[in-house]
């Protein structure tokens, strides 16, 4: 089922769809004639045809009108398309978005989505798909400036410096790393010039300090203790709180060197500080994954660095997947029609399209015809002079008296009256008269030719279709016309009255048919009777009477 329907034969159709189908999640079909933008519509049922104005002579109008005619409420929305004709206006009722194909390609696809969303109205946030992000002016966002990474590290550096931990930090880094951890640095080498690596830091140093702080505590209370046991030793009370135990710190700076080997040096960090860092491997993850400088693709990982700011995605990758566009469509209800109702409006079309093309050949060979005998004539003018005094000798009359004067005696002429005759020429049919209800019907001589036994009246208000056998009307076809949506019942009755004489008539069955309810009835065994009903609405958009 289509959604979005181009009926034309510009150039530019093929550039609109390409742009168009990627941003919304309806389909969309492009068909250059009005044969297969027919068959589309009353097969597919679109909800928008952009439709143009003028192709191989037939007029976007004309058919757009037809179409509205018999799908009735069912009707698509129409937009009108045209090559700079500046007449064109907007038809209330009918084409209320005009759009000028002469434009170039981008205002074009922009005009479009302006007239579908106003069409739309809040359901078109439904249909539209947003553009996906690109990559890497994602990542450029992302990127910190060389300038501004040096900038936060000297912060960082002041801070640390204010804190009083810069000193300790350039003297544990003169301090050369053990024998059997040296190949482990050349295999990951790591470098810090990150803000949020530098916070990791600081987080680490800060618990470092509690733990000291702890430490110290402890290790003067010990030393207390011992002081009272043996006093023969003193050792000053001032020194105690200021120096810690170095003797831990050198077993701890093993894993601080096997976690971050190219970090800075820092101070001694307690082991289950280090094991709580240890355990929560997605944080160092992050932070090892943060590019120095920003790179035109984003790598397919589990963790990828801008996941946090990015839209959901698929398993696979970063960018969302959009729906199929068969499984969103907006559609509005649609009420079918008949199947012949259909076959004989498309009939009827194919007959206007074929009139064009036959009195188009008639008017070329007219054409062609008078040329050559005005050639003729100029060749030979004699031939002109004989033909003027063929007609304007005409036969002289005999005289009514020398025919008697000859004729033989008692066998004079006796002079005829004239009388009127009432005979038919062979091979002519005197068709009885129309039924009252059509006296002011125009009737349609392209459909019968079309049609042979058909004849097709087009009324102010309703369109009637005739069979005749011989002389008499066999059978009668009304159908709701433009502008009207139901036939009246009252309508039904008079129909009835002047073609069977009765008007009461009996439903005998019912039954489902494309979308109306179809009704058998009969009139006092002297006609048969359909009635075409909306499933919806229970007005008649048609009936048929057959006279036995």
């Amino acid at each position: 089922m289509l959604n979005l329907l181009f009926i034309s034969n510009s150039s530019k159709m093929d550039f609109i769809k390409k742009r168009l189908q990627p941003m919304l999640k309806v389909k969309i079909d492009v068909v250059t004639d009005f044969d297969h933008g027919l068959k589309d519509v009353f097969e597919k049922r679109p909800a928008t045809i952009i439709i143009q104005d003028l192709i191989s002579g037939v007029t976007g109008e004309s058919v757009a009108r037809h179409i509205q005619m018999l799908l009735g409420s069912g009707a698509p929305v129409f937009v009108l398309m045209h090559e700079g004709n500046t007449r064109i206006k907007p038809i209330k009722g009918l084409f209320e978005h005009i759009i000028d194909l002469t434009q170039p390609d981008e205002k074009l696809v922009e005009d479009v989505q302006t007239i579908l969303k106003s069409i739309l109205g809040p359901e078109w946030e439904k249909i539209y798909i947003t553009p996906k992000p690109d990559a890497a002016a994602l990542a450029a966002s992302f990127a910190m400036p060389v300038e501004s990474r040096e900038d936060a590290d000297q912060l960082v550096d002041d801070f640390l410096s204010d804190l009083g931990i810069a000193d300790n930090s350039r003297q544990e880094g003169t301090q050369k790393p053990a024998f059997g951890q040296i190949d482990h640095l050349e295999e990951e080498p790591f470098v810090v010039d990150a803000v949020a690596d530098e916070l990791v830091r600081l987080l680490v140093e800060s618990s470092y300090q509690t733990n000291v702080q702890d430490m110290s505590s402890a290790d003067s209370l010990s030393i207390q203790s011992i002081e009272a046991e043996t006093p023969a030793a003193p050792i000053p009370s001032k020194k105690k709180d200021k120096t810690p135990r170095t003797a831990k710190p050198s077993t701890r700076k093993v894993p601080v060197q096997a976690v971050l080997p190219e970090t800075p040096p820092m101070p001694e960090v307690p082991v289950a500080t280090l094991e709580a860092v240890q355990a929560a491997p997605e944080v160092i993850n992050v932070e090892r994954a943060v590019p120095v400088e920003p790179k035109a693709t984003i790598p397919d990982t589990p963790n990828p660095v801008f996941a946090e700011v990015t839209p959901q995605t698929d398993a696979g990758g970063l960018c969302p997947v959009p729906p199929s566009p068969a499984d969103f469509r907006i559609a509005p209800p649609s009420e079918q029609i008949p199947e012949d109702l259909l076959l004989a409006f498309e009939e009827n079309y194919h007959s206007q399209a074929s009139n064009w093309k036959r009195l188009l050949i008639v008017v070329v060979v007219v054409i062609g015809l008078g040329a050559g005998v005005w050639a003729l004539i100029k060749q030979k003018p004699i031939l002109l002079s004989f033909m003027t005094k063929i007609k304007t000798t005409p036969e002289a009359p005999v005289p009514e008296a020398v025919k008697q004067a000859n004729a033989p005696a008692g066998k004079l002429p006796v002079p005829a009256q004239k009388s009127i005759s009432t005979a038919r020429k062979p091979g002519a049919v005197m068709a009885s008269p129309l039924p009252s209800f059509m006296s002011t019907a125009r009737r349609d001589g392209a459909f019968a030719a079309q049609n042979p036994g058909w004849e097709r009246y087009v009324g102010k208000v309703y369109e009637y279709r005739i069979i005749r056998t011989g002389e008499n009307i066999k059978a009668v076809q009304v159908l709701a016309g433009i502008g009207t949506r139901t036939v009246d019942e009252n309508f039904i009755t008079t129909v009835l009255k002047e073609l069977v004489g009765k008007s009461d008539f009996s439903v005998d069955s019912s039954e489902q048919k494309q979308g109306y309810l179809v009704q058998h009835g009969s009139v006092a065994q002297k006609a048969d009777l359909l009635i075409y009903r909306s499933k919806k609405t229970g007005g008649v958009r048609a009936f048929v009477v057959s006279v036995n």
